[in-house]
């Protein structure tokens, strides 16, 4: 596994590149949530209210790795996620580039413990 921090715009994220046999579970997370390459199921994360979005490669491959997310478009994203202005056909860095005052007034830190133990649990699964 791979792990850095990147810088964004106006924040820092976490970034994660898991070797899955021929495939790369890829990722960021920050403050607001998590985008993930389309091994993630963003949906079950809505059961935990927390913001994710499914990113697909802008080129048509596979996405390997964390440029390949933030230039990818988004493909879905969750009830939680809506709630926050993503929306499918936007570009990988926009959601994690959104800042609080842009979340509709709300300031949405780790939605949960539970959230975001659950959400990087599933990263270090494939570890």
């Amino acid at each position: 596994m791979i792990h850095k921090k990147i810088q964004l715009s106006h924040k820092e994220a976490d970034s994660y590149i898991i070797p899955l046999g021929q495939i790369n579970m890829v990722a960021v997370i920050t403050d607001t949530g998590l985008i993930g390459c389309g091994v993630f199921d963003v949906f079950i994360l809505d059961k935990f209210n927390y913001p994710a979005a499914r990113v697909r490669s802008s080129t048509g491959g596979a996405i390997t790795d964390v440029d390949d997310l933030l230039n990818g478009i988004v493909k879905d994203a969750n009830d939680a996620a809506q709630k926050h202005g993503i929306r499918a056909g936007m570009t990988g860095f926009q959601p994690v580039s959104i800042q609080p005052q842009e979340n509709s007034g709300l300031h949405v830190r780790w939605i949960s413990h539970t959230a975001d133990h659950f959400a990087k649990n599933i990263l270090l699964q494939g570890a």
